[in-house]
């Protein structure tokens, strides 16, 4: 007798595939069993490996040894040297100048800034000279144009 599969849930029997299976049942994942087998082992060994690891390392525990003395040894003593009634004096310190290199840098790099802001400043005067006599120029040619032509129209 063949296996029949139940009908869908409007009534229409399943299709099956070349396999004779229902094209919408779940397929079975391929490699499953290998899997478990290969989890099961490697968990096998994770136990093994504790277990005979942790009783390899077990080690007795050494004894103790305690001396007890009924009279203890006298204590050496310590000789402090008399404490002085005036404080030390204090080792007197040279003031610490500067070496002469430093110097003669510090005041080169100095002249060289104060050359180089003359010379932006000399930059921005001759600039700004030009941008007034370039405006003269302007004021100049404007004025010539405009009377030309006032003449122009006074002789038109």
């Amino acid at each position: 007798m063949a296996a029949t599969l139940p009908p869908n849930l409007n009534g229409v029997p399943p299709r099956l595939s070349a396999t004779g299976r229902s094209v919408l049942s779940k397929r079975r994942e391929p490699g499953q069993l290998s899997a478990a087998a290969f989890a099961l082992a490697v968990h096998g060994g994770f136990f093994a490996l504790i277990i005979f690891g942790v009783s390899w390392q077990v080690a007795p525990t050494t004894p103790l040894e305690a001396e007890l003395w009924s009279i203890l040894p006298p204590m050496p003593v310590i000789e402090r040297p008399p404490e002085s009634a005036s404080p030390p004096e204090p080792v007197p310190t040279k003031a610490i100048e500067p070496p002469k290199a430093d110097i003669a840098l510090k005041t080169l790099r100095e002249a060289k800034a104060a050359a180089e802001l003359k010379k932006r400043e000399a930059l921005k005067l001759a600039e700004d000279k030009r941008k007034a006599d370039e405006t003269k120029q302007k004021k100049v040619e404007e004025a010539k144009l405009k009377a030309a032509a006032d003449k122009a129209r006074t002789d038109a």
